[in-house]
């Protein structure tokens, strides 16, 4: 991949904290070419997920931006056609 390319990471969660959300985010902060947004969809943990997951924003890399619990996700591919009523609530 060329380095002035990007990468995002989407990632979805519930009770994680306990789990496997620590090893999963460590990962992605070790690689050589560091997402530029982390994007964590959590599904209302009852752990602690938030608070690792506020943790981790605060520990992020430099230029690495964390978002937590967006309100949609919208996944659209190469082969999708979004109409103009597709996204109202």
């Amino acid at each position: 991949m060329n380095q002035t390319e990007t990468v995002a990471v989407v990632m979805c969660t519930y009770n994680g904290a306990s789990r496997h959300l620590a090893e999963q985010l460590d990962s992605l902060f070790a690689q050589t070419l560091m997402p530029k947004e982390i994007i964590v969809q959590d599904d209302c943990s009852t752990d602690n997920t938030m608070e690792l997951l506020a943790d981790y924003a605060r520990r992020a890399p430099d230029g690495v931006q964390m978002r937590e619990n967006m309100v949609y996700i919208f996944r659209v591919d190469a082969t999708s056609i979004v109409l103009y009523h597709n996204l109202n609530t």
